[in-house]
């Protein structure tokens, strides 16, 4: 079982339906208008990547800012390993979005 047909109901190559397909366009819309932003004005950088500025419980301490950054980092990483465990459960199982197995 193909991954992507398992989580998109692939259509001819094209995302159809399926209720992976509106958290895909929903999350492309937010990440090309807040790129976009950052593109006209400069600002995009390397170490700004992903940067969305939400910066409500930022520290004022450059020590603790880059902390704050290695936990970002850390977390972004479990969620990529924990996507992939979710991947491979669809492959074995032949069960798609939302992951359940089903008998």
């Amino acid at each position: 079982v193909d991954a992507g047909m398992a989580c998109f109901h692939w259509n001819g190559g094209l995302v159809s339906d399926g209720p992976s397909a509106l958290i895909l366009g929903a999350c492309g819309v937010v990440d090309f208008l807040t790129t976009w932003q950052k593109y006209v004005q400069g600002r995009i950088t390397e170490e700004l990547a992903g940067d969305y500025e939400l910066k409500l419980f930022w520290p004022d301490d450059p020590e603790q800012q880059k902390k704050m950054r290695l936990k970002e980092l850390k977390n972004g990483r479990l969620a990529m390993l924990a996507f992939g465990g979710a991947i491979t459960q669809t492959v074995l199982t032949g069960n798609g979005f939302p992951w359940l197995y089903n008998n």
